[in-house]
């Protein structure tokens, strides 16, 4: 699994990605989407969400 200190985020019916979230230590896409969660304020991100690291 990838790790990255920066991720960007696509989420449905969106037209441009968010980011990058910066961040102090490297996360997993797991622990992003984790936090992407926590950032929205809900249980589940909705169905199509893509992201990916920075290079």
């Amino acid at each position: 699994m990838k790790k990255s200190e920066a991720w960007y985020a696509l989420f449905p019916l969106d037209v441009y990605a968010l980011g990058p979230f910066r961040f102090t230590k490297e996360k997993s896409e797991h622990e992003f989407r984790e936090y992407l969660r926590e950032w929205e304020g809900v249980k589940r991100l909705p169905k199509g969400v893509e992201v990916w690291p920075t290079r």
